[in-house]
């Protein structure tokens, strides 16, 4: 993935494994705040599952399949941005984020996934681009409704979050639909 600079104090690179002691710290830093949505928060405790996590993102990116990056605020790590995979015969992808509880409310990750999204219609020629959010989770659902998103439908009580189960939101947007 090239450099993306969604705003001029905001750039997206895949991550490398220079990357680990600052993810690391951005993680622990952040547990509370992502574990409330994101399942994986409880399970990454050590810098080896960070190293997992960035070495499968290097992996899936050399194949053409996705890639894991980072959300630099004037230089500092302050969240993440990737597609899961790319399915090759649809030329389809579902985008994942999240981002540190002090830098949320102030548009960071709606630049940062329009510039994804650009990226992904615009250099991918890809057709189809997924979001997925827990229904309950507002702010994360604000993103791709912000964007044109529609939402395709909400599968029911098949999310789960340590011990909760919850609605799980889907939204899609085409290419053609896109309007930049």
């Amino acid at each position: 993935m090239p450099l993306l600079t969604p705003t001029p104090d905001l750039l997206i690179r895949s991550f490398t494994l220079d990357d680990l002691p600052a993810l690391s710290a951005l993680v622990k830093a952040n547990r509370d705040h992502l574990r409330r949505w994101l399942p994986w928060a409880d399970r990454v405790e050590y810098p080896s599952d960070e190293a997992m996590y960035v070495e499968m993102g290097i992996d899936k990116e050399a194949r053409g399949d996705g890639f894991e990056g980072g959300i630099y605020r004037r230089g500092v790590l302050v969240g993440s941005v990737g597609m899961h995979y790319v399915v090759p015969e649809t030329r389809a992808t579902e985008i994942g984020y999240w981002l540190a509880g002090d830098q949320t409310g102030g548009g960071i990750m709606t630049a940062a996934v329009r510039a994804v999204v650009g990226y992904g219609f615009g250099v991918l020629k890809l057709n189809r681009i997924e979001i997925r959010a827990a229904a309950a989770n507002t702010k994360s659902r604000a993103v791709p409704e912000r964007l044109g998103f529609r939402l395709e439908g909400v599968l029911r009580r098949c999310h789960a979050i340590r011990d909760e189960i919850h609605d799980l939101a889907i939204y899609g947007l085409l290419a053609d639909e896109w309007a930049g």
